[in-house]
Parts: C-alpha cells; structure tokens; sequence
C-alpha cells in the first residue's frame, strides 16, 4: 500500500499476538467505527506482514511470543525497514516496570505509543481509539470495505419491475456494495430504487433496500449501490460481522494462513 493508497483507504490496524478480548471486542469495535483491524499470532512472518501492509498500524503484545528481551532484538533489527515501510508500530504490555518502558521508548520510534494492558479495558478502548484518529487510519474512503472477490458465499437476489434478478458481491461496507448482476443490464440504471435486495453474507441472509448510485465498466458491468438507512433489525449488525470476518480472511490469506 503506497502513500497514494493510504490516503484513499487508510491504514489498516493490525494486533500481532492480541489477548481474546481484543479479538472479540475491539477489532468488533473498531470495524463498527469503519476502521479496517486484523489479527495474527505468528511472528516470524513479521517481515512478510510489514511489506504487505505498508502504512499499517501495529500493536505488538511483546507479552506474547518471543520473551521481552528478544521481542527487542527482533524490532531493533528492523528499525529500517519499518521506517521505509511507514509502520505506525505501538505495544501493548502487563509490563509497569519504567525502565523496561523507558528502554523501548528511548531506542524505538513508537508513534503509536505504549499501552499498559493492565489498566481498565475501557481506557485501553479509548487509547486505541485515540491512536487510529491521531494516526489517521480513516482517509478518504470513509467505510471499513470487505473485498469479496473470488468468495463463493457474497450473492444477492433483487425483486425489480417485477423481475428477479441474482448476482455477485465484489465488496461491501455498511454504506453499500458494488456488485455484478449479469442479466439485469437492460433492467437496471442509474438512480433505480431497489426495494428488496436480499443479501447471502456466508451464513447470514440479510433484507435491505438501496439506490443505485452509479456503473462501472470491469470485465462485466459493476453496480454500485448505496443503501438506505440500515440501523435496524439487527442489518447493521450482520453487516459489520461479516465485514470483520472478511477483513480477517483476506488478510490470514495473503499471510498464508488457511
């Protein structure tokens, strides 16, 4: 991801060895406020993650892993590459002892900071949340994106005029989708209100109504459609769900994992 990609999609916020709740809860949370967050539990892919994400944010548990004094051997050594990788590098500690905090601060550029994990997990929220806006991991598109390309579970089916019609979700956030729908091109134009787009998100099954906001030409047609208000009957919810678990996918896969 290069600066010209950051300034569109953000930074990606990245947890490396994170304790279960910060799985469950505050990458749950950070997606429902439009931040991409992932997870991995595997350092000795460092390398390999910083020159896949350039530009992300990431939290290391140096609790986790290696033991302190070689989580900084393995950073130290690294200093270069992630500084030409513009990694926005934090930890995250049960570690109070000031001069093991100081040694870290003093010999590697932290800028997003260190955060003791024994402290009140709704300051922890609030310190995390704090970092990803000082950071600016939200640019220019405003809305945590799933790319669904090659998934075989992202479909929807649309009642129109009448007809139906099936089609292919290529990504999706809580603001709208783009999406193939092949046999509906002589049906279908810019500004059409749909009523019922039912929506096949792996297993959940989702009713929603939307705008078509406008068309791109790929390999096939792309419509890009934006939803109408979804903060009801639990849609918002479904949505963010797979939207975190697709985030999380994407990224296990290019890391090579699963």
């Amino acid at each position: 991801m290069d600066a010209q990609n950051i300034e569109v999609s953000g930074r990606i916020i990245v947890f490396l060895y994170a304790p279960a709740w910060v799985k469950d809860e505050v990458i749950r949370v950070l997606v429902e406020a439009e931040y991409k967050a992932c997870y991995y539990d595997e350092h000795k892919s460092l390398l390999k993650l910083i020159n896949l994400y350039p530009g992300c944010i990431l939290f290391i548990n140096i609790d986790k892993g290696p033991k302190e004094a070689g989580w900084f051997r393995i950073i130290t050594s690294m200093k270069d590459q992630l500084k030409e990788k513009d990694v926005r590098l934090g930890l995250l500690t049960d570690e109070s002892r000031k001069d093991v905090v100081a040694k870290w601060m003093r010999e590697v550029e932290l800028p997003a900071g260190v955060i003791l994990m024994r402290t009140r997990k709704d300051d922890i929220r609030k310190r995390l949340f704090q970092t990803a806006a000082r950071e600016k991991a939200i640019r220019r598109r405003k809305h945590a994106r799933a790319n669904c390309r090659g998934v075989r579970n992202a479909t929807l089916n649309i009642k129109h005029r009448s007809e139906h019609y099936s089609g292919t979700i290529l990504d999706i956030s809580s603001a709208g989708m783009a999406c193939i729908i092949p046999k509906a091109e002589s049906a279908l134009s810019a500004n059409d209100h749909l009523e019922d787009i039912q929506l096949r998100l792996n297993t959940r099954l989702v009713t929603v109504s939307g705008r078509i906001a406008g068309t791109r030409q790929e390999s096939d047609k792309v419509y890009v459609i934006l939803f109408d208000d979804i903060r009801a009957n639990s849609l918002e919810e479904k949505i963010y769900a797979y939207v975190r678990e697709t985030i999380q996918r994407n990224f296990d896969k290019q890391m090579g994992k699963g």
